[in-house]
């Protein structure tokens, strides 16, 4: 047995593979960046690939309506039909509100990365004109489905959408900044 301080220090694979400090110093970097990559865009990236598919005829009315119908009526036996169509119409449009939301807020969390200090009006202006101009693109998609069609209004209502996610990530971060303050 050896003595204390005997042991034998790992080395990073790095100097094991004669990189060097500066090499050292890039692959770091890169790892970096590529964590951010991962962790703060990657969420921005599925979340759009599923408001992509959203826009397909698979969450078309006509579709959606072929579950939202029977569980209204079952859930408020004899609904008048005009009725029952107000109520789809609006948790569609709900949904549209909900989507950009979270959209804004994955958006806003990733454009802030690196820039916590300073003006918060790049990354909140980001995140909105980032998901508005998304919703452009969406309602655009939607154009080419036959059961879909593209609508400035629902452009409208995704924006909303996306300043209610920013408003919310903004309280958010200030709600940690003053738990974090000491007292």
């Amino acid at each position: 047995m050896g003595q204390a301080g005997d042991e034998i220090q790992p080395r990073r694979w790095t100097e094991s593979a004669g990189i060097g400090p500066v090499g050292s110093a890039l692959f770091s970097v890169v790892q970096s960046r590529s964590r951010i990559l991962g962790v703060y865009w990657l969420p921005v990236v599925i979340w759009m690939g599923m408001i992509f598919w959203g826009s397909t005829d698979a969450l078309s009315a006509a579709r959606t309506s072929r579950f939202l119908g029977p569980f209204l009526r079952w859930l408020v036996p004899g609904i008048r039909p005009e009725t029952e169509q107000a109520v789809r119409a609006v948790i569609r449009k709900g949904g549209h509100v909900s989507e950009y939301a979270v959209l804004a807020v994955l958006l806003a969390r990733a454009i802030r990365i690196g820039r916590e200090t300073g003006s918060r009006r790049r990354w909140i202006v980001g995140a909105w004109a980032a998901a508005t101009v998304y919703a452009m693109t969406d309602e655009f998609h939607q154009s080419f489905h036959a059961s879909r069609q593209g609508s400035w209004i629902d452009v409208g209502i995704d924006s909303v959408g996306a300043t209610l996610g920013v408003l919310l990530f903004v309280k958010g971060v200030e709600l940690i900044e003053r738990r974090r303050r000491p007292r």
